[in-house]
């Protein structure tokens, strides 16, 4: 059930931010350009590394989900090298993406990459990490949760998950 929740959730921001940000179907992106139908959406997503697993299944989730809307999605691996997803991100511009997206590998260091959405005139979404200075583009949309809620819940499930006086072991990084 979660795991289509957060699809649902994942292809509803994308959708949105195509029709904020990219005008309607019969709307161009330049003069050279043709006109794009729902179907002819591009999408770039860039994940910070696939050897995490939890960005592996995420990417995986959001290319059926985009797929099963008729959205198409290229996905790349920055294998946690902001360099090389920042590089990606160009990338996708250069292909006429409508959307770029990304879990940001750094907050910092992903703002050239939101910064070259911005002068494309694209939606940036950022998924699970922010980007520095997001809140200053209104092409960008940010899909997560504060630290701090995501704490609150994890300690809520733990409370309801174990019986009381359960010991419990929790890692991190």
């Amino acid at each position: 059930m979660k795991k289509r929740l957060l699809s649902i959730l994942m292809v509803t921001a994308m959708c949105a931010t195509m029709v904020v940000g990219c005008g309607t179907a019969d709307d161009t992106k330049d003069s050279s350009s043709s006109s794009k139908g729902k179907s002819d959406y591009l999408v770039g997503f860039a994940n910070n590394s696939d050897t995490y697993n939890y960005c592996a299944k995420f990417r995986s989730y959001l290319k059926d989900a985009t797929e099963a809307k008729g959205i198409s999605i290229t996905v790349t691996d920055a294998g946690g090298d902001t360099n090389v997803q920042n590089g990606q991100i160009d990338d996708f511009i250069v292909q006429n993406a409508n959307v770029v997206s990304a879990i940001s590998n750094d907050l910092d260091g992903s703002i050239p990459a939101l910064e070259a959405a911005k002068d494309a005139g694209l939606p940036y979404v950022s998924f699970l990490t922010s980007v520095s200075g997001g809140d200053d583009y209104d092409g960008y949309i940010y899909v997560g949760s504060p630290n701090e809620d995501a704490g609150k819940a994890q300690g809520e499930y733990l409370c309801e998950a174990f019986p009381d006086g359960a010991s419990i072991l929790y890692f991190t990084g």
